[in-house]
């Protein structure tokens, strides 16, 4: 047999630029047929498969991290795990293959941040046709795990870097089938998938059951001060039912305000709620989809006591005495953002009504701290967070495709940060340098021999990172930068910017720990000034 044959039958890739996973020929013979070709301003051309497997986004990580798990996720005979930045994914097909052999399955981690993103570089194996070399050396792939729920985690693989001509088309053709084959094996092997709704109920359960996760919203109440909503959403009775628990709050704690649980009533056919207020209140209704990703929730609440005017706070805002008609509508606007409104005096949608109030809603993975204190409760935490990874957001007001060219070419972001000397090239390997003194001596002027780790346009870079020139151990070394964009709206843009690996070097050089840790403080304090920085920059735009 001919060399490719010869490949496709002993180890057979699929790839999206870079995730390799043998492939069995009833699976090649599925992935001959064409892709279509998607472009982006920087970075290349890509190519994205995903998948929602039935498993908490930690868990399902950790598949990634051992051998064990890539065996069973990859459905590879053998595999070794080295998971570090600069460590090897190396698997092969058959059970008594040499994983030192030229013919194994390399993957090379790049990047990672934990149980949410992981980036490998693919080396081709010996026998590989010209087009597969060709795509191992040019690109890479991004794999990202989003909550969907508890239990459920959204799995992309995006392949990054594929570049134009015809070895490229045949590459991206190949893959653009051989990878959702991929996924759907993985969905067999650790759970079943369910991006359209497992359990189709008039379309209404299938939209209700998105929300599943946290939520939270901030806006100044009618006093000028602070006011803070969190809403987490789940799966009751193995998903037959969904339950909601609201916090309504501000700076000083938050308070219980309502639990909810909707599902299909089999007396009647229609999707029905019961909502018990904080008060002694209690909603009943029933819930539609008035608008393409618009539920509306018609109801009656019965105030507790008899008839009176429910207070500020008790419905959200004041309303008239019981029963009173109350309607909401919850409009998902993205995967992450979705916003509220509420109208007193009608049970259904009316057209020219304005809402006595409108909120919006942002998905949160882990809930921030200010919406977890209750009133009245003192803050204590046994959690070291010495070494733990730094967080900073922000949110600019520029369209998405301007932050992009902010972070990943030397003229953006030597604007956004004032005039700074930068060099940027978005390709792994590239150079990130931030000159923060011009003057310094050469090597201390800021960070000097950082390079890019990975990316994918328009949503996230990640790069090696050096500590300032004081911190003379730590600057010898690397933790790593991941900073991801979102699309608030059309002309504004969160950016997230996670600075990580502090523990690890702490643990890989222990009597230098201390310093670790006052490198971390350093950070926790400077990258949310960076971020202010980005934010006044856009202002002044």
């Amino acid at each position: 047999m001919n060399r490719f044959v010869w490949a496709a039958a002993v180890c057979v890739l699929v790839s999206s630029g870079g995730l390799l996973v043998p492939l069995s020929a009833q699976a090649q013979a599925r992935a001959q047929e064409g892709g279509t070709v998607a472009a982006t301003p920087i970075g290349g051309r890509t190519l994205s498969h995903s998948a929602v497997i039935h498993m908490p986004a930690e868990e399902l990580f950790a598949h990634f991290t051992t051998a064990e798990g890539i065996v069973k996720a990859w459905s590879v005979a053998k595999s070794r795990v080295d998971f570090r930045v600069g460590g090897q994914i190396r698997t092969a097909y058959a059970a008594d293959a040499d994983l030192d052999a030229p013919t194994s399955i390399v993957n090379t981690i790049l990047a990672f941040e934990p149980n949410r993103m992981i980036t490998i570089k693919a080396t081709a194996p010996a026998g590989s046709p010209e087009w597969l070399e060709l795509v191992c050396r040019e690109a890479f792939s991004v794999i990202t795990f989003e909550p969907v729920s508890p239990r459920a985690t959204r799995l992309t693989i995006t392949g990054v870097g594929y570049g134009e001509g015809e070895m490229w088309d045949q590459a991206y053709a190949f893959f653009d089938k051989g990878n959702q084959w991929t996924l759907d094996q993985m969905k067999q092997k650790l759970g079943p998938g369910d991006e359209d709704g497992a359990a189709d109920v008039e379309g209404v359960m299938e939209l209700l059951r998105t929300f599943e996760g946290d939520w939270v919203f901030e806006t100044t109440g009618p006093d000028g001060k602070t006011f803070l909503g969190h809403t987490r959403f789940y799966g009751l009775v193995d998903g037959n039912w969904v339950g909601a628990d609201g916090w309504l709050g501000g700076e000083e704690g938050m308070s219980p305000h309502a639990h909810w649980v909707a599902g299909v009533n089999p007396a009647t056919g229609m999707v029905e709620y019961v909502n018990y207020f904080e008060k002694g209140h209690i909603g009943t209704g029933h819930i539609e989809v008035v608008a393409p990703n618009t539920l509306g929730f018609e109801m009656m609440v019965h105030t507790a006591g008899g008839a009176r005017e429910v207070e500020a706070g008790e419905g959200v805002a004041s309303a008239p005495a019981s029963p009173q008609k109350m309607y909401v509508e919850f409009e998902r606007r993205s995967d992450d953002a979705f916003v509220s409104r509420m109208y007193r005096g009608i049970d259904r949608r009316t057209e020219g009504a304005k809402p006595m109030m409108e909120l919006a809603y942002t998905r949160v993975a882990a809930v921030p701290e200010r919406y977890l204190k209750m009133k009245g409760e003192q803050k204590t935490s046994s959690v070291d967070a010495a070494l733990a990874p730094v967080v900073a957001r922000a949110v600019v007001e520029a369209p998405i495709g301007e932050v992009w060219r902010a972070w990943t070419t030397s003229e953006g972001l030597s604007a956004a940060l004032g005039g700074r000397t930068t060099r940027v090239e978005c390709a792994v390997g590239g150079a990130f340098e931030i000159l923060w003194n011009d003057q310094a001596p050469e090597g201390e002027r800021g960070s000097e021999g950082c390079r890019v780790l990975s990316y994918v346009p328009e949503r996230m870079i990640s790069f090696s990172w050096n500590a300032p020139p004081q911190f003379a151990h730590a600057r010898q070394q690397r933790s790593h930068v991941v900073v991801e964009l979102r699309a608030v709206t059309d002309s504004s843009t969160e950016i997230t910017l996670t600075n990580l690996g502090f523990d690890a070097l702490a643990a890989a050089f222990p009597e230098h720990a201390a310093e670790y840790k006052e490198v971390r403080a350093y950070f926790a304090a400077a990258w949310p000034r960076v971020l202010g920085w980005f934010v006044e920059h856009f202002k002044k735009e």
